[in-house]
């Protein structure tokens, strides 16, 4: 250590410009680097954890567990940084926990994942999923819908419009909705008049499932001008599907409306958001993706949420942000570097007390120590892909930073300054 010491002093008297350059050049990016940081106020220091979510309605908890946790549980074992698995099975659901080792990064756990999930034999139709990619502490920001219409409507704006639109944004990994009944579209049929036409409710279902459609066709030519044909089968509204033809009994067609009728209905309601005095209203929840800034994807969330209530919304309905993290974020930024601007001049104050005010710039030298340190971990932090948080620096130790400094600058004062000092007395005392 002592050999290296020295070879660095060495290098700085005898390349002394090219040692200033690149002294400024390490402030500089550092100050960059610093002021172009978000400091995260939720720090995530948990390793990769990824869920794997796989609906079976209709089955029991031991069918789930047999037929869908253990196969996916076997294929994803061997998922390369896979430390620890769990798994849970319920009615019609399973959910498997994978947590992966400290170097794992995210995306190729997420991407390993997916491509061993492929291999699991499961029943057909079933289709397992990950969570978003986000953590528990993503949640920036939360709002509400409010107007005067009903409130299946606005759950029915909030899935199809708003979530849909938000989605799109960089940095957003996920919107969740609370509250607000789902609309669903229900046939409700004449069990009678079914069976005396010979018809089941499979063949109803599959019938309609079938005419949900477009086909393509072939063209016309007629002249100089070509016209495409094509069948529109999709159905548009409710009307629709009371014409739609489900079957063809000498020559005449049946439809849903000869043996029943379609309404508007909701599916069964499983919970109920409410806020303030509102005890039935719709709900939202934004997370942000792991590895985004947090301040970028709000500013950029505000600008589509103004454009989505200005534009798009219909009349009676707004979305009204309660809650976003910019605040916190922008306040815990002020009280890091508040922290570290006091701490530096506090510093400075002791420093001047202990070796006397004839030595401040000496004192002020080693109390510049403080945001070289910082710069320059602001740099190592860049460089290995973190993001400076609220934690980390608040509890930065001035105290340690400083300490071999002092003791530089004592060796300083006892060696060199002082011993000249007592000949120039002596010599003047001579005199």
């Amino acid at each position: 250590m002592n050999r290296f010491l020295l070879r660095w002093l060495q290098f700085q008297r005898e390349n002394f410009v090219l040692f200033l350059f690149l002294l400024l050049g390490v402030i500089g990016y550092g100050a960059y680097i610093a002021f172009n940081s978000e400091i995260m106020a939720f720090p995530e220091f948990t390793n990769v954890q990824l869920n794997i979510q796989t609906q079976y309605p209709g089955h029991a908890a031991e069918e789930v567990e047999r037929q869908v946790t253990i196969p996916l549980e076997t294929a994803t074992r061997s998922v390369p940084g896979v430390i620890n698995s769990t798994s849970l099975s319920e009615f019609g659901l399973s959910v498997i926990l994978l947590t992966f080792s400290d170097d794992t990064p995210n995306w190729k756990a997420r991407s390993d994942t997916a491509q061993y999930m492929t291999n699991a034999n499961l029943p057909q139709g079933v289709q397992p999923g990950l969570s978003p990619d986000t953590t528990p502490l993503g949640q920036i920001m939360r709002y509400s819908l409010v107007g005067n219409l009903p409130v299946d409507e606005m759950r029915m704006i909030q899935d199809w419009t708003v979530s849909k639109a938000l989605q799109n944004i960089p940095g957003v990994a996920d919107v969740e909705a609370f509250g607000g009944p789902t609309r669903t579209i229900e046939i409700k049929i004449d069990i009678p008049r079914m069976k005396s036409l010979g018809l089941s409710f499979a063949t109803i279902a599959q019938n309609l499932g079938a005419n949900h459609a477009n086909a393509g066709g072939d063209f016309i030519t007629h002249g100089d001008e070509m016209y495409i044909v094509r069948s529109i089968g999709l159905y548009q509204d409710p009307m629709d599907l009371e014409n739609a033809v489900i079957a063809t009994q000498g020559n005449t067609p049946i439809r849903i409306r000869d043996i029943g009728s379609v309404v508007v209905s909701h599916h069964i309601r499983l919970g109920q958001a409410g806020r303030d005095h509102d005890d039935d209203i719709v709900r939202g929840m934004v997370n942000l993706r792991v590895g985004a800034k947090a301040l970028d994807t709000i500013s950029k969330l505000k600008d589509k949420i103004k454009q989505l209530n200005e534009n798009i919304l219909p009349k009676g309905c707004k979305i009204n942000v309660y809650y976003d993290r910019s605040d916190l974020i922008k306040r815990s930024s002020r009280t890091v570097f508040h922290n570290v601007i006091f701490g530096i001049l506090l510093v400075c104050v002791l420093l001047i007390l202990g070796f006397g005010v004839q030595y401040w710039a000496m004192s002020a030298g080693v109390a510049l120590i403080i945001p070289f340190a910082l710069l320059v971990a602001f740099v190592g932090l860049h460089l290995n892909g973190y993001n400076p948080n609220l934690i980390s620096l608040g509890a930065v130790d001035f105290g340690i930073i400083v300490e071999t400094a002092i003791f530089a600058a004592e060796a300083v004062l006892v060696t060199v300054v002082r011993p000249k000092q007592r000949d120039e007395n002596t010599v003047l005392a001579l005199v």
